[in-house]
């Protein structure tokens, strides 16, 4: 459990902005926000505040689902793209306003290949954003498919750092529809980067790293299971274990026990889904951190900042 009087200096890889324009681009298209939530009010100033009243040094934004991407007749590519470049350079403002509290994530518009190189190179080589954002899905396609190794490719020629976040499923719940953020989100991210990981993905393009939103979400079990059938050997897994992190964000003691068997704290990172999350959610998420008995000093202090600056040695 962390000391009262410690001094706190966390950095959050798991935080969303949520830009005015945004929002108001995507209600014309009749998009209220994902399944279950509505867009949140959010802005630098207020997010600050919760930052400092959570002993958070620092945030890397990033544009949460449903990010840029309207599945009207196969996907509106302009759309996508144009609202993906006006996201970034907002980023890129906000990261030059506030530089000792903000770094950010790049959006793309996947699952435009073309599109999305052309933003990577943007977003990293011009605008300097610290890595992209990738959803487990959009509309249905998985990053691991055939048809995007090309963006791979580029991540891994500028050694970048990919931000995973769970999308939810396209499905018809109904009155199930709880089940997307409670259950499917989680399932989403073990889907995803098990295809990364089967169709050899991860072995392929040796710079790129991930961070894992949500611990991992179901990853780490299936890890374990895919072992079990023989789907994988623990020495193929550890040849890419040391580019995988995963965050904190909504986690909790039985967790916390669970990641840090699993992957150790050195690739493990702090995070609280702040933006989407609420102010007093957010506190319970950082109190339930800072009360962890499974963690001591060291590992306190690996996960709020050191791992972080082994990631991203300029967000000190």
């Amino acid at each position: 459990m962390r000391k009262h009087e410690e001094k706190h200096r966390k950095i959050d890889v798991h935080a969303h902005m949520i830009p005015e324009f945004y929002v108001k681009k995507m209600k014309k298209r009749g998009i209220n926000g994902p399944l279950w939530n509505n867009f949140p009010r959010w802005s630098p100033e207020k997010d600050m505040k919760v930052m400092r009243h959570n002993g958070i040094a620092k945030r890397i934004l990033s544009l949460s689902i449903p990010g840029v991407w309207v599945e009207e007749k196969g996907g509106d590519i302009v759309f996508a793209k144009e609202l993906a470049r006006e996201c970034n350079e907002y980023a890129s403002q906000i990261k030059k306003s506030f530089p000792d509290y903000y770094g950010a994530f790049a959006t793309i518009p996947f699952p435009n290949t073309s599109g999305t190189i052309e933003e990577i190179e943007y977003a990293l080589d011009v605008l300097k954003l610290d890595g992209i954002t990738l959803f487990t899905n959009t509309g249905g396609r998985y990053p691991g498919e055939d048809e995007f190794q090309a963006i791979f490719s580029e991540l891994d020629a500028r050694k970048a750092i990919v931000f995973i976040h769970p999308e939810d499923i396209p499905l018809e719940y109904g009155e199930y529809s709880i089940l997307a953020p409670l259950i499917d989100r989680l399932l989403d991210t073990g889907r995803s980067m098990a295809h990364l990981l089967t169709q050899d993905v991860l072995s392929s393009y040796p710079n790129v790293r991930y961070i894992l939103s949500h611990g991992g979400g179901s990853f780490p079990l299936i890890i374990k299971w895919m072992e079990y059938y023989n789907q994988i050997h623990q020495e193929d897994y550890q040849k890419i274990k040391s580019r995988l992190f995963f965050d904190t964000a909504q986690q909790g003691n039985f967790l916390y026990r669970y990641l840090k068997g699993f992957c150790g704290t050195s690739q493990i990172v702090f995070g609280t889904d702040g933006g989407w999350q609420s102010p007093v959610q957010v506190a319970q998420t950082v109190k339930a951190f800072d009360t962890s008995r499974h963690f001591n000093s060291a590992d306190f202090e690996a996960i709020e900042w050191k791992n972080v600056q082994r990631l991203f040695p300029n967000n000190d």
